[in-house]
């Protein structure tokens, strides 16, 4: 029995099943998406190509798919798991402590959206938070969320 890794294409767990969940991190990249419109910035999934531009005049938030965690192996009619999966969003601004578009104030309004939010049956909750590096006139920074999901093997 192998682990798919999802490296290139289809779902990261594709023979894995989970409760209402595909495995596809996608799905999980987009519920953040969801939670985030309204906020005054560029939202995108992280490009493929590492030659982003910030063209927004707030800033930006990047997602990206961090990886999961699988705890041990539970067995009760089926084989299941508890996954930890993690979303990172790297954050792109012109200022660190302005009030309402600096990076401080957006760790705030994302923290706001996205902590306590249900996905399936799981809750997004915040792992941590940096100040990345000063590049290019622009704070680099980085926010990282989890979800724990149940998967059981079909």
């Amino acid at each position: 029995m192998g682990w798919g890794c999802g490296c290139g294409t289809g779902s990261i767990l594709s023979f894995w099943k989970v409760t209402m969940w595909d495995g596809d991190p996608v799905s999980l990249l987009n519920d953040i998406v969801s939670a985030l419109t309204g906020l005054n910035y560029e939202i995108i999934l992280f490009p493929d190509a590492n030659d982003y531009t910030l063209s927004h005049p707030s800033g930006a938030l990047l997602l990206s798919y961090d990886g999961s965690e699988f705890d041990e192996l539970q067995s009760s009619q089926k084989i299941g798991v508890r996954v930890t999966a993690k979303v990172a969003i790297t954050i792109q601004s012109i200022g660190l402590q302005d009030s309402s578009n600096g990076v401080y104030a957006i760790f705030s309004q994302v923290r706001e959206k996205i902590f306590g939010r249900t996905y399936l049956k799981g809750y997004w909750i915040p792992t941590g938070e940096r100040v990345v590096t000063w590049q290019n006139g622009l704070w680099i920074s980085q926010m990282i969320f989890q979800i724990q999901l149940n998967l059981y093997k079909t």
